[in-house]
């Protein structure tokens, strides 16, 4: 990004002309509270492809050892919304959750489920400015 920026100091002036980014874009991780029943049922039905998966990929292992999902269900223990904004302006959303066996926590995954909250842009961006300055200015 082109710009010219004086900074004066006690040393003398610092003039910097071009500000780039150490990356093409920056993500964000929001805690997510809770979520609605449509995303609720989206989640709870990729758990179980993500389970699914999961035996096949190491089916060998999951009979050797004796794991099995158990009925109880699945502790989810991380959920947020991750949210990228790229260097062509565009911006990606994702709900991100990490779950395990209720029983066993050998057992465990992730999923991602792709969101469009892209009318929301502006909302989120000033949430996002506003917990960096809070936290970090």
């Amino acid at each position: 990004m082109k710009s010219n920026y004086i900074f004066k100091t006690e040393l003398g002036a610092i003039s910097i002309n071009d500000i780039s980014l150490l990356d093409d874009s920056i993500g964000v991780c929001l805690e997510i509270d809770k979520v609605s029943s449509e995303i609720q049922k989206a989640i709870d039905s990729g758990i179980e492809k993500m389970k699914a998966k999961s035996f096949e990929d190491m089916k060998e292992t999951y009979i050797r050892k004796g794991y099995k999902w158990s009925e109880l269900g699945v502790k989810i223990f991380t959920q947020y919304l991750w949210i990228r904004f790229n260097q062509d302006k565009s911006m990606n959303t994702l709900i991100c959750v990490g779950f395990e066996d209720s029983e066993n926590p050998h057992l465990y995954g992730d999923l991602e489920i792709k969101v469009d909250l892209s009318t929301y842009r502006n909302e989120l961006m000033q949430i996002i400015l506003k917990a960096i300055t809070d936290q970090y200015l």
